[in-house]
């Protein structure tokens, strides 16, 4: 798994909020270079359009900062089964929690309900990066199984039966049949 640094991280956006005393908001967009190397990073053809709004604001009497936003992207991916482009928008809303480190116990166990909210971030510095935040978010909304209209539908069959007969299926041991009938035997 590659470790992302300050210096590898291809859309940065680093916010201080050690001193959150009202709300933080921010409209971001990705500049060419930045929507190239994201193209890299998650396997897109292209990266045409990245943008997201968030707010900033502490929670739970200041223990806890949370971010919502929405990001919207125009993106170009590969079909799974014909490799021809697929081009789609993405639009999603997304809220995340952090914890400051000290609040954070390294040798407890952590309750996770699939079907709940994720548990909070780690609040590392006193600084979020939303650019990278809202990069890992495209990451979850992209499709994982783009398909181009012309690949049919899911779930068809891989070959087709040109027999005629479509109502009745191959009965796998047919072969077998024949060989008992074989006068060689």
């Amino acid at each position: 798994m590659k470790v992302l640094t300050p210096a590898s991280v291809e859309f940065s956006r680093p916010t201080s909020v050690a001193e959150l005393d009202k709300e933080i908001r921010a409209d971001i967009e990705a500049d060419e270079r930045e929507r190239e190397a994201l193209a890299r990073r998650f396997d897109l053809m292209s990266l045409d359009r990245l943008r997201a709004s968030v707010r900033i604001a502490a929670t739970a009497g200041g223990h806890r900062i949370r971010v919502e936003g929405t990001l919207d992207a125009s993106v170009v991916q590969t079909c799974v089964v014909t490799l021809k482009p697929v081009e789609s928008t993405v639009q999603e809303s997304f809220a995340v929690d952090y914890v400051p480190e000290s609040d954070v116990d390294e040798g407890e166990a952590i309750d996770f309900d699939p079907e709940g909210e994720d548990p909070p971030e780690v609040l590392r510095d006193w600084t979020i990066d939303i650019g990278e935040l809202v990069a890992e978010q495209l990451s979850l909304a992209l499709d994982p199984y783009p398909r181009h209209p012309s690949a049919g539908p899911v779930g068809g069959a891989v070959w087709q039966d040109d027999s005629g007969d479509s109502d009745e299926k191959p009965n796998p041991f047919a072969v077998l049949a024949q060989l008992r009938k074989s006068p060689d035997s």
